[in-house]
């Protein structure tokens, strides 16, 4: 996709959903970022959860979000380091736009419950965004991790990706709302 045809896709889904062109926007590289993701060698490392998550069952009229989410698959963390090149050979796979690894820094919010906070530049023509990829371990999902076929707001394609059942998405949320209280 070029520049001219990301901004007619923009323009159009705008006013189809009602949604600001800065949301769609947002989405279009968190969507380009999950779609490098599973083509990687680490598909199956990291499941998908969180706001972006929520936003893709309810709706993107209904909630936007600032970064992605995942938990890693294999236990703890991994280092900076580690989590560095892991999200550089993402980064590196061909795709619409282009992605730029910033830096990467421990989530000061989880209570005993290490996580990585990395940020993240797209880039397609004029077009650009920073966002984050908040990388946690710990957590429980019950019963376990299903098969996701995210399908892409702009593109309608689909992708598959390991993520939360809508049950443990909501539950978290719901946790959230009320350690924020």
């Amino acid at each position: 996709m070029n520049e001219q045809e990301f901004e007619t896709i923009i323009k159009d889904k705008s006013k189809e959903l009602h949604v600001t062109k800065s949301a769609l926007i947002d989405t279009f590289f968190f969507e380009e970022f999950l779609k490098l993701l599973t083509k990687s060698k680490y598909h199956r490392s990291f499941i998908f959860k969180g706001g972006f998550l929520l936003q893709s069952i309810v709706g993107v009229s209904m909630r936007s979000t600032l970064d992605l989410d995942f938990l890693f698959v294999k236990g703890k963390v991994p280092n900076e380091k580690r989590v560095k090149e892991i999200i550089n050979n993402v980064c590196s796979i061909k795709g619409d736009c282009s992605f730029s690894f910033f830096d990467v820094s421990p989530i000061k919010e989880r209570d005993n419950k290490p996580g990585l906070r990395v940020r993240i530049g797209g880039k397609l023509g004029h077009f650009k965004r920073v966002f984050g990829v908040d990388i946690a371990s710990g957590d429980v999902i019950t019963p376990q991790p299903i098969q996701y076929y995210y399908r892409s707001l702009l593109t309608n394609q689909s992708l598959n990706i390991l993520s939360y059942n809508k049950e443990t998405v909501l539950a978290e949320k719901f946790v959230t709302i009320f350690e924020k209280d």
